[in-house]
């Protein structure tokens, strides 16, 4: 017999055994769960920054993201576990371009990774495609 519990986005989970049961949590607990979750869970490669006093909130901190994308580059047999997905976001971006009727000079591709959209794209579509990367390590 064990115990567990986890505390993320208002859910608590409580393990007994091997039967599990959620609880909704007040709203302060959620917020305060979260808050250690992304500082626990997610210190090494987070997207999140606490702002300082002086500044905005940053939602997404460029170094930080170059450092993911680098890790996804040199492991590039367990990002590839993903590529599904980002095929799948690819086909529907090319299918709404599709929809509008027009050809367009250039389509940028930004945060292209191995080229999820040169993949669906069509040659009817653009004359020229541009695919953007700050990830020095991708092919």
């Amino acid at each position: 017999m064990f115990k567990i519990s986890q505390k993320v986005l208002g859910l608590s989970l409580r393990s007994r055994s091997n039967s599990f049961r959620f609880c909704k949590l007040p709203s302060s607990h959620a917020t305060t769960a979260l808050k250690n979750y992304a500082a626990n869970s997610c210190a090494n490669y987070s997207s999140f920054s606490e702002p300082d006093q002086s500044s905005t909130y940053l939602v997404f901190d460029r170094k930080i993201k170059k450092l993911q994308k680098d890790r996804a580059a040199r492991n590039v047999d367990t990002s590839r576990q993903v590529d599904y997905l980002k095929d799948e976001v690819a086909n529907r971006i090319v299918d709404r371009l599709l929809d509008i009727k027009r050809r367009f000079t250039t389509v940028v591709e930004v945060g292209s990774g191995c080229g999820h959209i040169a993949k669906a794209i069509d040659s009817d579509i653009a004359d020229k495609l541009i695919m953007c990367e700050n990830s020095g390590m991708s092919p």
